[in-house]
């Protein structure tokens, strides 16, 4: 099934008077009593890691950074994708479904951060 990909913020019209800046850094700390330190204390060191709709990638570059984890994002915005990549992160320009599922393989952990919900195609 082909599926054309697009922004996730495009489901957020008639939400929000302005689309959200698609190039936002919605994780630039780990202060491990926010969300973000939360997330980074339960991925293992050195595993390896999905970021469905990675965005700009500052998420996975943390992961990375401070986890010394493989990371592999997803991301459906080609902008984001190409700032995921400039920060070093393998990312695959798509929606998350059965066929990226395919081509990525497996994982010791997956993130679902911000929203990426919107990434996926229901039911897979």
């Amino acid at each position: 099934m082909n599926h054309p990909v697009t922004s996730p913020d495009l489901a957020a019209r008639g939400l929000l008077d302005a689309l959200p800046d698609p190039l936002r850094d919605t994780a630039s700390h780990s202060d491990d009593i926010e969300s973000t330190g939360l997330m980074l204390g339960a991925i293992p060191l050195g595993s390896r890691v999905l970021d469905v709709g990675c965005g700009t990638g500052s998420l996975s570059h943390l992961v990375k950074m401070v986890r010394g984890a493989t990371v592999i994002g997803v991301e459906s915005d080609p902008d984001r994708a190409e700032s995921t990549k400039g920060r070093g992160i393998d990312v695959h320009h798509a929606i998350w479904d059965e066929p990226t599922q395919q081509k990525v393989g497996m994982f010791d952990a997956v993130l679902f951060a911000d929203g990426s919900v919107l990434h996926a195609l229901w039911p897979l």
